[in-house]
């Protein structure tokens, strides 16, 4: 389990109080980008969020196949996730993982023992499909990069004062 400042909108799981208070940011029209608005929308400055490893998600759809049905015939991805960033003057954060817990129990509770323990992710590459092996270096070189540079943004935002809301 790795607690990390944000993450992806495709299968979060949320205590029932804390998704009251996001239930808002559904009525900002954004098809994209609420993910990055709602781990800044927490009191809690640390371990606020986390990705369980030992869960596996399957995608059941290959990503951006249904762009057009989501509303996305005549804009990018991008575009959206900017208007919503911006509804909360938000810059867009970079995911770093402060503490984390091994598979044994044992906590790792600083940033620089997380990114050792991510060293892991240099054999990534190795198994990627064949032709994709320095994309996968670069992804991985990418992360830990971030993990080892950036210190998690710990921002609480009031949910209820965002600018430019659209109903």
């Amino acid at each position: 389990m790795r607690y990390i400042n944000g993450i992806e909108m495709m299968c979060p799981f949320f205590q029932s109080a804390y998704l009251k208070r996001l239930i808002p940011l559904f009525a900002i029209d954004c098809e994209v980008g609420i993910d990055l608005d709602w781990c800044s929308l927490t009191d809690a400055p640390t371990r606020r969020f986390a990705v369980l490893e030992s869960i596996k998600v399957q995608y059941m759809r290959a990503i951006g196949t249904q762009k057009a049905l989501n509303g996305f015939a005549n804009k990018t991805y991008e575009d959206d996730i900017e208007t919503c960033l911006k509804a909360f003057s938000m810059q867009w954060p970079s995911f770093v993982n402060d503490q984390a817990v091994l598979t044994s129990g044992r906590p790792l509770k600083r940033q620089v023992w997380v990114t050792l323990s991510a060293l892991v992710l240099l054999a990534a590459p190795f198994f990627a499909p064949r032709g994709e092996f320095l994309k996968h270096v670069r992804i991985v070189l990418i992360h830990l990069k971030h993990q080892a540079l950036r210190p998690p943004p710990i921002t609480a935002m009031p949910i209820s004062s965002p600018r430019n809301w659209r109903h």
